[in-house]
């Protein structure tokens, strides 16, 4: 199961063993869930593939040895298999939505969880003050609300939308 693309290998195993147990409480039909430790038995377990291996597996599928190369897709087709793909995505779907609602609805986080997906989803940030002061800084959120600026109108001026908030600017590094 992976929980989050960001984590690295040792950060993923770590939160898969410490919080699939906690999930386990919640009532959802959840494909091939486990308890997070099944992977550290597999006898594939840590290890990589070569990359000759790896070059060897990509001209296996590649090309004309790939069952689909050369097949043509109607604007229909497409059409069809993005609708299908927007709507059969089982962490959409409102049966979903609404047991996790149900189930987490009063609910805290450990103080532990809070820190680290804020340590995952935080992203890199230039910040320049209305004086001229450069910071470079990881969590735009808390950067926000310890100078009392608006997370939201920080992030506009990131994306080019508006030109400062307050006279500061700011910057996505990575």
């Amino acid at each position: 199961m992976i929980i989050y693309s960001k984590f690295n290998k040792s950060l993923s195993d770590t939160f898969e063993v410490t919080h699939i147990p906690e999930l386990d409480n919640l009532v959802i039909d959840m494909e091939n869930a486990t308890s997070g430790k099944d992977g550290m038995l597999n006898g594939h377990y840590g290890k990589k593939h070569s990359d000759e291996w790896k070059k060897e597996a990509s001209k296996r599928v590649s090309g004309k040895n790939n069952p689909q190369y050369g097949v043509k897709r109607t604007e229909e087709q497409k059409k069809r298999q993005s609708d299908f793909m927007k709507n059969n995505n089982p962490m959409k779907s409102q049966k979903i939505k609404e047991k996790m609602s149900i189930i987490l609805s009063g609910k805290k986080r450990k103080e532990s969880t809070i820190k680290l997906l804020s340590e995952i989803n935080s992203k890199k940030w230039k910040i320049i003050s209305p004086e001229g002061k450069i910071f470079e800084i990881k969590n735009l959120s808390q950067f926000c609300k310890d100078n009392n600026l608006g997370v939201g109108n920080m992030h506009n001026v990131s994306t080019g939308k508006t030109k400062s908030h307050k006279g500061w600017k700011c910057s996505k590094l990575d």
